[in-house]
């Protein structure tokens, strides 16, 4: 029996359990939605069911389009993830077994080929495509029309083999640009980057001298290791060699970075390498060596988190594994490894962000431990108690943490907050990746909010963002913007509950949040509907000029990329300057 295939259909049966027809209406279908929540959630590092949901736009007619993610635009690029999955049950009908010997289907790979023509081009139609897809993709023609090239990635995803060698020649014979690539993704995958960590102890040998210092609480060794060897570490231990907080390695052409480092490697004279590296950066809680020694260092490691330099150490390994003949003796890479107690959290935070500079790491789980998180823990505990005297709300601000149906996690937050009492939902839409910079986390996460204000923020977002999931199809012939307006639509709910309540931002507290939700409860189906109109008529007015009945989605969704409508709907909707929370 195959481990893997079996491990991950019973993450899929689970999920069919707990979600049902959270994931589809027909039972038939369950099955095969499971295994693409199950991958979109291992492949964009997600832990929210509802969240990865979102990213699902497999229906009738979708052009072969099961899951699609759009990046931030960051330095005039952004990032078009693209999964189309296959799934079959592990333990079939008649109680044999399925081993995992199938190809990832030919014809699909095909369809997907076509539909990336549709997608990328901007001056090809959108006809006959779902209304959710169509939203979707208008938003990425939109940016391809300002002239954004972006970074294309295909996975297709299945519990078998990949495709075959007539549909690999059909992808190679379509001679893509460098900015769309083809990935497979299968069970083994899966399984791989969703291992949780283990204390994994090895060697590693340092050729040369080296340098250690010891500091008050921590120690270092610095040296340089032949590529051979990290490619020799990450064959025996993988994944599960990287610290949680770092991207997730998914493939060498998938990071113009990685490749420039697997074209490094492979040049005739590859002894400078050592110097075209930022290296890699282990924290480690012991190791030892023979200090009698002058040079040449077998060193004991022992719990190894590689918290810079993962996608160096994948992408030597790969290399390096398919050019066996190839000669790597010359080439070294610079390593750095720390000393330190696990407790010591925020100096190995620390360390991460500012090792990272080659691939951007996931400042929401460093921001986690500061005092202001700390701090909404206990103001949202505080906010309304049960019967029984627990908490009715929670505030979870690690990523690790069991999310609870009350519970509120910091991404939530973050973007509840900003696009309602920081007045910014263009922001968040868009620039979502960069709330955790610290330009933006420092405009949320004041030392004036509190748990009224986030809770508050996060049930006008949710209600907001569970009408938009369950209505689109209905409304949209009324309102096609409803795909791109839920931040601004949630701005303006909380602009009429503080309006009713004839409050600013700056007095939301513990004492008047009842008050707030009870406005909110009692009248949030008319404040959508006047949101929409208010959305609706700022679109259409004279200095917008957008004709919803006749303009491209794409101009739709450009209207909400820039600041303008905002304010447009603060000053002129509502006469409204925004007060400091």
């Amino acid at each position: 029996m195959n481990i893997e295939l079996a491990l991950v259909d019973q993450q899929v049966q689970g999920l069919v359990q707990k979600l049902n027809t959270k994931l589809d209406n027909n039972p038939d279908k369950q099955i095969s939605k499971a295994f693409l929540l199950l991958s979109i959630k291992t492949l964009f590092d997600i832990e929210d069911d509802e969240e990865a949901l979102d990213f699902i736009y497999d229906s009738g007619n979708d052009y072969s389009i099961d899951a699609i993610f759009v990046s931030d635009v960051i330095n005039d690029s952004f990032t078009i993830k693209i999964i189309q999955t296959k799934y079959k049950r592990f333990l079939k009908q008649d109680g044999s077994y399925y081993n995992g010997d199938s190809n990832f289907p030919r014809t699909d790979v095909e369809k997907m080929i076509s539909s990336l023509s549709l997608v990328l081009d901007p001056n090809k139609d959108l006809l006959n495509m779902p209304i959710k897809l169509k939203i979707k993709i208008a938003e990425i023609k939109e940016l391809l029309q300002s002239g954004i090239i972006p970074n294309v990635e295909v996975y297709l995803c299945n519990n078998g083999l990949k495709w075959d060698d007539e549909a690999e020649n059909l992808i190679v014979s379509k001679n893509f640009p460098e900015w769309i690539n083809f990935y497979y993704f299968n069970h083994k995958n899966i399984i791989n980057l969703s291992r949780a960590r283990i204390n994994i102890s090895d060697t590693i040998h340092i050729s040369g001298k080296v340098i250690v210092e010891d500091f008050d609480y921590a120690r270092v060794m610095i040296g340089k290791v032949k590529v051979g060897e990290l490619a020799t570490l990450f064959q025996k231990h993988g994944d599960k060699l990287l610290e949680k907080n770092v991207r997730k390695y998914l493939g060498s052409k998938s990071n113009r970075v990685n490749e420039a480092i697997r074209l490094s490697l492979l040049k005739e004279d590859n002894s400078n390498f050592f110097f075209l590296n930022n290296g890699v950066t282990m924290v480690v809680t012991d190791f030892s060596y023979n200090a009698m020694q002058d040079r040449d260092f077998t060193v004991k490691l022992n719990d190894i988190h590689i918290i810079n330099g993962g996608q160096t150490c994948k992408t030597i390994e790969e290399t390096i594994s398919s050019n066996p003949d190839f000669n790597f003796s010359n080439a070294y890479v610079l390593v750095r490894i720390y000393k330190l107690n696990p407790e010591q959290i925020k100096l190995i935070n620390e360390i991460t962000y500012a090792t990272n500079s080659q691939t951007a790491i996931n400042l929401r789980d460093l921001k986690s431990n500061d005092d202001i998180q700390k701090s909404l823990i206990e103001s949202v505990s505080e906010l309304e108690k049960d019967s029984k005297g627990e908490a009715l709300y929670t505030y979870k601000p690690k990523r690790d943490d069991i999310v609870s149906r009350n519970a509120i996690t910091i991404a939530v937050a973050a973007e509840a907050v900003l696009s309602i009492w920081g007045q910014e939902p263009h922001i968040v839409k868009f620039r979502k990746a960069r709330l955790f910079d610290d330009m933006y986390y420092n405009k949320i996460f004041t030392k004036e909010l509190n748990g009224a204000k986030v809770v508050l923020a996060v049930l006008i977002w949710r209600y907001v963002e569970t009408t938009r999931k369950t209505s689109i199809e209905t409304m949209y012939d009324i309102y096609p913007f409803i795909g791109y307006a839920s931040n601004t639509i949630s701005m303006i709910i909380g602009m009429l509950v503080l309006k009713k309540a004839n409050i600013n931002i700056s007095s939301i507290s513990h004492t008047n949040f009842k008050i707030l939700k009870n406005i909110f409860d009692e009248n949030i189906e008319s404040f959508y509907k006047e949101a929409l109109e208010i959305v609706k008529d700022e679109l259409q007015s004279e200095s917008i000029n957008i004709r919803l009945d006749t303009d491209s989605l794409q101009r739709i969704a450009g209207a909400f990329r820039g600041g303008y409508l905002t304010q447009q709907i603060i000053y002129l909707a509502f006469v409204f300057r925004p007060a400091q929370y």
